[in-house]
């Protein structure tokens, strides 16, 4: 029998009846199980498995274990930033969304995320159609699954490189990856622009524009996972010709 893949849900939760409680179980049973389901999985939320407000050796290991990881930044619960955190570090599968009209933390504002504007119906149709296809998309590509953290300590390791087209890739790369971030914060404040004009019943002219952003954004981003890897294979060549010259050596000592 083939053992069920486990995806771990980060999300505030709340004491029962409380409007995070509500709100939590609602998204787990209408939004995250269904389309985690199709997709063959198991959804499973800390509260299974632990104490609400206790980050536990067993949630740690889920995050760390789990083949993919679904994570609510809805309201910028400490716990599940520091999860977040925990899941970037080891460089996994994840999903970010958060409730439509919240801004994100300006650490993780560069990052993919899925808008959901919960409890309207239509809108948790829309967020269970992107969560199916960021799911499937994760799934083609099992290797690159960069963020902030691995992002920093790639460049980090570039521009500390003795080799020159290294450090050239790092600083290029530094310098894309701030100008991603400012323009994440200025499609962000125009989305906050958006929500209070429609709050007064009008539509904005930014809508026009908006999607452009993401668009700028995200070929930034592809761009810098394409210098990455550039650099990452420039090492593995530098290695390889390192590894044959001490294979000659000891070949010539011998």
């Amino acid at each position: 029998m083939i053992e069920e893949r486990e995806c771990f849900i980060i999300c505030p939760i709340g004491e029962e009846g409380t409007d995070i409680r509500r709100r939590s179980d609602q998204m787990f049973h209408h939004l995250f199980e269904p389309v985690i389901k199709d997709c063959g999985y198991k959804a499973i939320r800390a509260d299974k498995i632990s104490k609400p407000g206790i980050i536990t050796s067993q949630i740690i290991q889920k995050i760390i274990d789990a083949p993919l990881v679904i994570a609510d930044l809805t309201g910028h619960n400490p716990n599940v930033l520091y999860e977040v955190a925990l899941r970037h570090v080891i460089k996994r599968p994840l999903v970010q969304l958060i409730q439509k009209g919240e801004t994100l933390p300006f650490d993780i504002a560069a990052t993919r995320v899925i808008y959901v504007d919960y409890p309207d119906l239509n809108g948790i149709e829309k967020a269970k159609k992107e969560l199916d296809k960021q799911i499937k998309s994760l799934e083609k590509d099992t290797e690159n699954f960069d963020n902030p953290i691995s992002i920093a300590i790639d460049l980090k390791e570039l521009r500390q490189s003795s080799n020159f087209v290294d450090r050239q890739i790092g600083e290029i790369s530094a310098s894309l990856q701030e100008l991603k971030s400012a323009i994440f914060a200025i499609a962000e404040h125009i989305i906050r622009i958006e929500v209070d004009i429609k709050n007064i019943g009008y539509r904005p002219l930014s809508e026009a524009f908006t999607p452009s952003w993401g668009k700028v954004a995200l070929t930034l981003e592809q761009y810098l996972k394409e210098l990455a890897e550039m650099g990452r294979a420039h090492k593995a060549k530098e290695k390889d010709v390192w590894v044959a010259k001490e294979k000659g050596g000891d070949e010539e000592g011998g």
